[in-house]
């Protein structure tokens, strides 16, 4: 397998300083570690920052390379910017704080060379963070941050690597975070014999435990491994996570691990076999969406002499089904596109098991790369297509989508990049819309801002919610430094990309990028990268964006009771703002519950589960609130008697009046009896009450027996409910 150390790809030798990573992967574009790039439940992207380095460097020298050595030698480079406290949360919605030094940092990195690989934000001022830092040693190692209601606390060595850690290279590449101070993550280190291993690590309660090796009874342990790349939580001690062993003849093989109620499983191996015979795997890229209901992504990597390298590469994508790993399957219609045998899937996200989006890149047959993105539903994959759009962008022919991030089922934003017909990187985006992708689009304001392009960097995306997203890379300026960008989506609608306030300052190295991006529920952003302050100093940064959407009041179903066969109307207080309310329900102990519009019915007595939302309106974020309804029987009519005239058995309209009174207070399905009176006629007597009860059980469906009584002189019909 490529491991593409020391290349970027496109065969430009690597500028930036030795990569402290310990080994990577290059997938199907051999450029940057294509294998790292993330989208978790909550969106964020992320890439090894050694590579970045490495990437970002070159793009400095190589796009513009006299003006970019004036522009770094007009720079202090030996001056290292302090650490600025983040702004406090009194901007307007959308804006970001001023990045600030990862706190804590200063002290651990002492090597100069930190970085943010991953952030997971679970509300506004509360996310989790984690990368790695040089020690004095000039040894790579792991640190984590937390984020408490807006204060960023200090970075720490992540407990218990010291004791992995004995070769000195490790990392955390993915965190993820159910809820503010419950998370997980994943990395790597290197053991005593100089193999990288994995490692997982939990939050619980805002502290972190010690770190502890994947085991991999069949290959960790035994031999080297590219370690934990991914990682996705959905309750608190509850996580999953995807990564990479190397066996024997340096192959790769993915594996997959489990944690349940805070304790991990050992590591299950995931393989799969194709026309193309035995092979490599790797599975990089995991989303889950409750405890044991995952999906993963991975690509198979098959020897063939016939392509240039001598390997092929095929994805595949494998789901988690309660704690269980099914047999992987290859997205269908993927083989059609991937012409040239060299195709990556490097995202997805879910929002329920069985509803996924993903993407990544194939080579056409032109040898092209272009980029794609597939979507599964109630379990089945649809066909992979070629990103709508991107051909028209794509003259240069290399598109890759990087990052993926879906708020609801069939409603996704996807980020990537593309090379223009001047072979200068440029990012897009494109919007999964009820199931149908949009054309992608270059990101606003990058032709002023991206002067020289985006390099084939990952863009990383997440999205609180349908047309609410934002996301986060790397630009080249005007005289070629590299710079950390973040646009905002909101309504459906992109700003312009902004460099990372306050990454002006810090960055008088030229060299940044944001490398991660993690969007909450309520719409608000944490983002992390690294900047350079010069002489080979790299730094980790953290920052905030505050919510795009002001928070509504609590909203309250109010009509909490209703009766069996009477329509109720739904009433909630509270919310805010001028969005439309909605009304949607599932049965409780009732049965038959239903909403039309703002009118709740059921067919049994029990609780309905009714679920008020109160749209968005461009100030306030759309709000839900559910509650139980209580739906009694109506009491038991009183026994009616209705006259006919006599030797009659049609109704009067007074007895259609009284009759059609008594089927509002009939619950559909009740049980009448119903006694027809005539002296000395039995059949008129039958007649009268038959004509009764075919009326009732026209208008509610009851349930009707008939009695006849022929000694009495009365011209009548009596209705006894029996059953309510």
């Amino acid at each position: 397998m490529d491991l593409g150390v020391g290349t970027h790809g496109y065969g430009e030798p690597s500028t930036a300083p030795n990569n402290l990573m310990g080994p990577k992967k290059v997938g199907a574009m051999r450029h940057f570690d294509s294998g790292r790039v993330r989208s978790l439940t909550a969106g964020p992207a992320k890439v090894l920052l050694g590579t970045l380095l490495s990437v970002a460097s070159f793009g400095v020298l190589a796009l513009n390379a006299t003006s970019a050595s004036a522009g770094i030698a007009s720079k202090n480079l030996n001056v290292r910017a302090p650490a600025t406290a983040l702004s406090p949360r009194t901007e307007a919605p959308g804006t970001w704080d001023n990045a600030t030094e990862v706190p804590g940092t200063a002290a651990l990195n002492a090597g100069g060379t930190a970085g943010t690989n991953s952030i997971s934000c679970s509300s506004a001022g509360n996310c989790s963070a984690g990368g790695s830092y040089y020690d004095g040693s000039a040894l790579s190692q792991a640190f984590v941050v937390n984020e408490t209601n807006g204060t960023w606390g200090n970075a720490v060595e992540v407990p218990g690597t010291a004791a992995l850690n004995v070769g000195g290279s490790a990392q955390v590449l993915s965190v993820s975070c159910s809820s503010a101070g419950n998370c997980g993550a994943g990395g790597s280190y290197t053991d005593s014999a100089g193999n990288t291993q994995g490692f997982v690590v939990n939050e619980t309660g805002g502290t972190w435990g010690n770190a502890s090796q994947v085991i991999d009874p069949s290959a960790i342990g035994s031999t080297a491994a590219f370690g934990v790349e991914s990682i996705s939580c959905t309750a608190a001690g509850n996580c999953s996570a995807v990564g990479d062993d190397i066996i024997s003849g340096n192959a790769s093989v993915g594996f997959a691990v489990s944690e349940t109620g805070g304790t991990w499983s050992d590591a299950n191996e995931v393989t799969i076999t194709s026309s193309f015979g035995a092979g490599g795997t790797s599975l990089d890229v995991i989303a889950c969406t409750s405890p044991g209901n995952c999906s993963a992504d991975g690509n198979g990597i098959y020897p063939d002499t016939a392509l240039s390298g001598g390997l092929a590469y095929i994805p595949f994508e494998a789901d988690e089904t309660n704690g269980t790993w099914g047999n992987p399957i290859i997205f269908p219609g993927l083989a059609t596109l991937n012409v040239g045998l060299n195709a990556t899937a490097v995202a997805i996200s879910c929002t329920s098991p069985g509803n996924c989006s993903a993407g990544g890149n194939y080579s056409d047959g032109s040898s092209n790369f272009q980029a794609f993105v597939a979507s599964e539903t109630k379990g089945t994959w649809g066909t992979a297509i070629e990103v709508p759009g991107t051909s028209a962008l794509n003259a240069g022919g290399v598109a890759e989508v990087y990052a993926i991030s879906c708020s609801s089922t069939g409603n996704c934003a996807a980020s990537g990049v593309y090379s223009d017909g001047t072979k200068v990187y440029q990012d897009f985006v494109v919007s999964e819309t009820n199931g149908a992708w949009n054309n992608a689009a270059e990101i606003p304001g990058s032709s002023s801002l991206f002067v020289n392009g985006t390099g084939p960097n990952p863009t990383s995306i997440s999205c609180s919610a349908a047309g609410n997203c934002s996301a986060a890379g790397v630009y080249f300026d005007s005289v070629g430094l590299a710079q950390a960008f973040v646009v905002n989506e909101k309504d459906g609608t992109w700003g312009d990309a902004i460099e990372v306030p306050g990454t002006g300052a810090l960055n008088t190295g030229g060299v940044g990028d944001t490398l991660s991006i993690s969007c909450s529920a309520d719409s608000s952003c944490g983002a992390g990268g690294f900047y350079s302050t010069g002489s080979g100093i790299y730094e980790a940064f953290v920052t905030d964006m505050a919510p795009l959407f002001d928070t509504q009041a609590a909203l309250h179903v109010t009509s909490t009771h209703g009766k069996v066969g009477t329509a109720l109307k739904l009433v909630t207080s509270g919310g805010s703002g001028t969005g439309g309310l909605s009304f949607s329900v599932v049965n409780g102990s009732a049965k038959g519950c239903s909403v039309s519009g703002n009118s709740l019915t059921a067919t049994s007595a029990g609780t309905c589960l009714v679920t008020a939302t109160k749209a968005s309106d461009g100030t306030y974020l759309a709000i839900s609130s559910t509650a139980p309804v209580a739906m009694a029987l109506p009491a038991r009519p009183k026994t009616l008697t209705v006259q006919f005239n006599a030797n009659s058995s049609a109704l009067t309209p007074a007895s259609r009046s009284a009759l059609s009174t008594l089927s509002k207070e009939l619950v559909k399905g009740a049980s009448i009896t119903v006694t027809g009176f005539a002296k000395g006629n039995a059949k008129l007597a039958k007649s009268r009450a038959t004509s009764v009860a075919s009326y009732l059980s026209g208008k509610d469906k009851t349930h009707a027996t008939i009695r006849t009584i022929t000694g009495s002189a009365a011209n009548a019909v009596t209705v006894a409910t029996t059953k309510q």
